[in-house]
């Protein structure tokens, strides 16, 4: 997560106006806030990652190991914090995979589902299915 994601984090999860009361809440000074959000500051230290940790209900170790994977200076310590951040996180197995291939196919699925059928529920439509396998289907909703 980039750092101006946290600021933005908090600033949703406490309800506040402004970037500018995130940062402070965080003890990021109002002058860094536009350093972060274009990017040419890009972590936030041990103390302002605990903050943030405690401010988004997170484990301070996830958010700190996050923000030290980012400015690792080399593959092998940018790995160790890496992993160190995924045991931290809870998630294992599957749920590290990227799904982008899997989203091309369940996005419009889910569309599908939960927009069109409803709506097609209520008033009586035949749909035509045609698989390439077999002959033309007739389903009626």
């Amino acid at each position: 997560m980039e750092s101006y994601d946290i600021i933005r984090a908090v600033k949703s999860k406490m309800n506040l106006p402004s970037d500018n009361q995130a940062a402070a809440m965080i003890g990021i000074s109002r002058s860094a806030v536009s350093l972060h959000k274009r990017g040419l500051s890009k972590t936030l230290d041990a103390e302002q990652c605990i903050i943030a940790a405690r401010l988004l209900d997170l484990p301070e170790i996830l958010v700190i190991a996050d923000q030290q994977a980012k400015s690792a200076k080399s593959d092998i310590t940018r790995e160790y914090w890496e992993k160190l951040a995924i045991e931290s996180s809870g998630i294992d197995g599957a749920q590290r995979r990227n799904r982008t291939a899997d989203t091309r196919i369940f996005n419009p699925l889910h569309y599908w589902i939960n927009k069109i059928l409803p709506s097609l529920r209520k008033s009586r439509v035949t749909i035509f299915v045609n698989p390439v396998s077999s002959g033309q289907q007739l389903i009626t909703c």
